[in-house]
């Protein structure tokens, strides 16, 4: 039998007891078909691994790895989960146009009032950003709207790249509380 019908198989005779296995488990904004989805990744990776020398797919050692190894991928995600290391990402604030730039965006030809008080709006809001902003993090936040990586900055800067880092996360929190 070869991997995919092996895949296949253990899917088949293994799913309710895969599923009995999931109802255990929570994971933060997910549900139990997210987790069935890990467990299955788990199945794939212990048919990949599994030796099957040990015995072949009837044998019970060939059910019991498998087992272990769609619950070890399901408590890897949680783990993953539980980390908020990708927390960040789901708040961030964009940065898609430069101080400089703001008042150049395409406005619509329909309208010449609406588009005078679109570019006016604009600018006020370029001249709050650069009240809300200091000297240096205005630099930076120019630098990186140009396109600039971080290290590109700091050697441009004379600073550090933690220093650029810290100087765009401070910007960041200024533009959000400025937004709430």
């Amino acid at each position: 039998m070869g991997k995919y019908e092996l895949i296949e198989f253990a899917i088949k005779k293994y799913g309710s007891e895969i599923r009995a296995i999931v109802k255990k488990y929570y994971i933060p904004n997910g549900n139990s078909e997210d987790l069935f989805q890990e467990a299955l990744i788990g199945v794939i990776e212990g048919v990949n691994s599994y030796d099957l020398s040990r015995g072949d797919e009837n044998s019970e050692s060939f059910k019991k790895f498998i087992l272990m190894c769609a619950k070890r991928q399901i408590l890897d995600a949680i783990k993953k989960s539980n980390r908020k290391k990708n927390e960040p990402l789901n708040n961030y604030v964009v940065f898609d146009k430069s101080l400089d730039n703001l008042s150049s965006v395409n406005l619509s030809q329909s309208n010449p009032e609406d588009d005078y008080i679109e570019k006016e709006s604009i600018k006020e809001k370029n001249e709050d950003i650069k009240l809300l902003l200091s000297k240096s993090e205005r630099e930076v936040l120019d630098l990186y709207l140009d396109g600039n990586s971080q290290s590109k900055i700091a050697i441009i800067l004379g600073k550090t790249v933690k220093s650029v880092d810290n100087t765009l996360q401070r910007v960041k929190n200024k533009l959000k509380e400025r937004n709430k």
